[in-house]
């Protein structure tokens, strides 16, 4: 079942916004269009940091133009309009990242998506690069970059009437207790060795993005490391 995210409320001590453990990016009023780019961030808001990060991106989009404004002419989920533009692209719009070394700056997501669709009778090509982390300063961000929505002057724009762009903090876990049974024994060797063998980067212990021999001794390390 997917999780909902809570946003937590700020904590404010002098006037100054304190880390959280959840923060929320108001994407309200931001525009996808041909050429644009857009960014928002969680200032004052900031987020303290965690090796475990849940996002998620969500809201309504509405069209305006003859293809978009015609597909959606009244609010609809961004997911069915990425959708739309890009069969499969909205998966990328929650998930869980690892930051092994549990510090500030980090990339919680990076993804470009890219399709070409016949819609309203029109041929439309749609890219863009999607962006979240936060900074060193512990301020949450969220791009869109190099977006293409092309014939322009006949596809429009997709305008988010509601929206948000939140990432919590998740509690560490002990990562070597892989089968989940509370306690570190043979079978999460096991359970490594076959998401290794399998390429499950749930194995990337060295947070890498690839699997390698240092992802086994990481594993070896948290394993001897124990859990609390």
């Amino acid at each position: 079942m997917k999780a909902r995210i809570s946003v937590a409320a700020v904590l404010a001590a002098g006037g100054v916004a304190m880390a959280q453990d959840s923060v929320s990016i108001d994407l309200a009023g931001v525009v996808i269009s041909d050429g644009g780019s857009v960014s928002r961030d969680s200032a004052p808001d900031t987020l303290s940091p965690a090796r475990r990060y849940r996002y998620e991106v969500s809201g309504m989009v509405q069209g305006t133009g003859i293809v978009l404004g015609s597909l959606f002419p009244s609010p609809t989920p961004l997911a069915d309009a990425l959708e739309s533009l890009s069969p499969g692209s909205s998966d990328f719009l929650t998930g869980e990242v690892e930051n092994p070394d549990g510090t500030h700056p980090f990339q919680v997501l990076g993804q470009t998506i890219e399709g070409e669709q016949v819609l309203a009778g029109i041929t439309v090509r749609f890219s863009a690069t999607f962006d979240a982390g936060i900074g060193a300063d512990d301020v949450a961000f969220f791009n869109i970059d190099d977006i293409v929505l092309s014939p322009s002057f006949l596809v429009g724009t997709l305008r988010f009437t509601e929206g948000t762009a939140v990432i919590d903090r998740l509690e560490d876990v002990c990562r070597a207790d892989l089968d989940g049974d509370g306690s570190l024994t043979l079978f999460d060797f096991l359970a490594f060795q076959n998401a290794f063998d399998m390429g499950d980067l749930v194995a990337d212990f060295d947070g890498d993005g690839a699997l390698t021999l240092f992802d086994f001794l990481a594993f070896q390390n948290e394993f001897a490391a124990g859990c609390e």
